[in-house]
């Protein structure tokens, strides 16, 4: 796969990914040829701002994260370079050191210093020039969403083996409501941070966008459109409801009362083709001199695969469960869901006085069934006997293979004379309708026994006396004849 390839999509994608995940730990090899190949196929400067944004998509992606083990707002700004310079180190991009941090009265980032050394794979930074603008894109992208304030960085010096980096916040003007974002005329007497911090905001690899405390859109990226599939300006002063329909009035004023600094919704969102989409928007506010909320910027991270993912771990967990207490021969109940259920029903009816009742059946002549025309016709009749069981018995009943040929229904609230009844309703339509056809025209007739044993009035003290009582009542049927039922009377 050529490198053309692959920053074609890493672009479309807005994200860099390495192996088919997100880059973890940089690849220096990976990343040099695509430095190189991006400047050939795009030029210096492209290749300059796009090598910002992967680092800028990095960085607010990671403060997100860490933003989760932060508890208290006071620390925030104090807090950030603690987790952001360990995830550089721990990927191995550089070491980070912060030389100056001056702040306001009101806490308010003024200037920021760091000091980047030992890059990575022991390799100088002049060999990977990639380097000194995905560190200046990380560096922006988490410190802005971190600490909630728009902060750029730019390259204050550079050296054989260190960068000194500077961060300054950004004029607010300059995030203003335009009609005709693809098109902002360039401004004279915008700074070099302004405009690299705009140009992040419009081209982020992610959707992005800024509400009113009403909900009303302000703003958004081309991302936003792109991925959404609207014409730019089609969804300014529209309500964010339009697009996420269960982000109304009332679940954003519970999102502004949350406590922390940091939003976090989950929903479907409707593209302009009408498709859904499960996305998560982060959101983080800004408040006005007197500490109410102003706006919110929002960012949009799809969950697609997430929640697909989920739905389909949910279906395999379903399916696992179904295979732990089901009999894959019959599809009824097997022994182990069987006991567990018995012991369940035996406590309940002990302790609240209500009468229960055991059937154990078995298939009559079984044996001879499997020996003079095979398994595979023994199994055809078990199914159809499980079958007819099935259908025949109440809801809240339970039926369960016992073991080889004998099932077991589990009754509550059913007394002896009530059990009986079920137990030859159900012997009189398997000697009716269980015939297994084992070839065309040929068919063996089933039937069964059957042994009764009920709990009522305290007559059992504990469920193997009265699992006994079943058994020896179908012990019973069997020496009468077979095709019976008999209920062991105490």
């Amino acid at each position: 796969m050529s490198f053309l390839y692959n920053y074609e999509f890493l672009l479309n994608e807005g994200i860099v990914l390495y192996k088919g995940k997100r880059v973890a730990v940089i690849d220096y090899e990976l990343f040099h040829f695509l430095w190189h190949d991006l400047q050939e196929h795009m030029g210096k400067p492209k290749a300059e701002k796009t090598f910002v944004r992967f680092g800028y998509s990095a960085g607010f992606y990671d403060a997100i994260q860490s933003l989760s083990t932060v508890h208290e707002s006071s620390l925030k700004v104090d807090a950030w370079h603690t987790h952001c310079f360990r995830m550089i180190t721990e990927r191995g991009i550089a070491v980070l050191e912060l030389k100056k941090q001056e702040k306001q009265k009101d806490h308010q980032i003024q200037l920021l210093e760091v000091c980047a050394t030992n890059f990575g794979n022991d390799t100088l930074w002049l060999e990977n020039l990639w380097l000194e603008h995905f560190i200046k894109g990380y560096l922006s992208g988490f410190v802005s969403e971190y600490v909630g304030q728009h902060i750029f960085f730019q390259a204050l010096s550079l050296t054989q083996d260190t960068i000194l980096f500077t961060g300054t916040p950004l004029n607010e003007n300059e995030f203003k409501e335009e009609k005709e974002i693809k098109h902002i005329p360039a401004q004279s007497d915008k700074s070099g941070s302004e405009t690299n911090y705009r140009d992040l905001y419009l081209h982020a690899p992610f959707p992005y966008f800024t509400l009113d405390t009403s909900g009303r859109i302000l703003e958004c990226n081309e991302t936003f459109y792109s991925n959404l599939g609207y014409k730019c300006g089609e969804v300014i002063n529209k309500h964010v409801s339009d697009f996420f329909e269960d982000l109304t009035e009332k679940k954003l004023d519970e999102l502004l009362a949350l406590q922390s600094e940091i939003k976090n919704y989950e929903g479907v969102v409707t593209l302009q083709n009408g498709t859904p989409r499960f996305v998560s928007i982060v959101a983080t506010v800004e408040c006005s001199a007197d500490g109410a909320v102003s706006k919110m910027r929002c960012a949009i991270l799809d969950i697609s695969g997430l929640k697909n993912a989920e739905m389909r771990l949910k279906q395999e967990n379903t399916i696992l469960e179904t295979m732990v207490k089901i009999d894959p021969l019959t599809n009824v109940y097997n022994k182990r869901y069987l006991l567990q259920a018995l012991d369940v029903e035996f406590e309940k009816a002990l302790r609240h006085n209500y009468p229960l009742s055991i059937m154990i059946l078995d298939m009559d002549r079984f044996k001879q069934i499997n020996d003079y025309f095979g398994h595979p016709a023994g199994d055809k009749a078990l199914r159809i006997v499980a079958r007819l069981i099935r259908k025949n018995i109440r809801k809240g009943d339970i039926v369960a293979r016992y073991g080889g040929e004998e099932f077991v229904v589990l009754a509550p609230f059913t007394d002896s004379n009530g059990a009986v009844e079920i137990a030859d309703k159900i012997r009189a339509i398997i000697e009716e309708f269980g015939k297994a056809e084992i070839e065309p025209g040929v068919f063996i007739n089933t039937t069964a026994s059957i042994g009764v044993a009920s709990l009522q009035d305290g007559n059992y003290s504990d469920l193997a006396s009265l699992l006994q009582a079943a058994d020896n009542a179908l012990l019973k049927s069997k020496r009468q004849g077979r095709n019976r039922v008999t209920h062991c009377q105490i």
